[in-house]
């Protein structure tokens, strides 16, 4: 297993950090397959330019002020018809983002873990679940890097 990584208060999921100490994980994807997984809200123009990965520093780094009450215009707001639509900042850490500034893909801990992200909702930040589990954003990483591991690690 990976290294135990603390972001926002939380021990990282093991399998988070597994992936995240890859020498594969920090960076940007581009591909189709994860663009797919990160659809842009429909009112947006263009689709998200890409998923990029923190690296651990980079991580915990992101992750020091993410329960800042001046960062609130981030958190978005709850939406029950497109759910989640916030980060709660006391239930989640940051791993990544989908655009340049502010559009943090986090590892939500409500509902048993989850993966959510800011889809560029109109210049408005709203949260959209790329991944309804963990283990689901797991398998489909290690299918995007590493075919062969998946079936190792069950």
């Amino acid at each position: 297993m990976g290294e135990t990584f603390i972001l926002n208060g939380f021990v990282v999921d093991a399998r988070i950090s597994a992936l995240m100490s890859r020498p594969d994980w920090a960076g940007n994807r581009t591909s189709a397959a994860w663009l797919e997984r990160f659809p842009t809200h429909t009112e947006n123009s263009g689709p998200i330019p890409f998923v990029q990965f923190c690296s651990p520093t980079h991580a915990i780094r992101e992750n020091q002020s993410v329960r800042d009450p001046g960062l609130t215009a981030l958190l978005g707001h709850p939406n029950l018809s497109a759910p989640p639509g916030d980060f709660d900042p006391t239930a989640g850490y940051i791993i990544g983002f989908t655009d340049y500034v502010d559009a943090a893909i986090i590892v939500d801990l409500r509902e048993g873990g989850r993966i959510i992200y800011n889809n560029l909702f109109s210049g408005r930040t709203h949260y959209a679940v790329a991944f309804g589990s963990i283990e689901n954003f797991v398998e489909f990483y290690l299918m995007q890097h590493d075919p062969r591991q998946l079936t190792r690690s069950q």
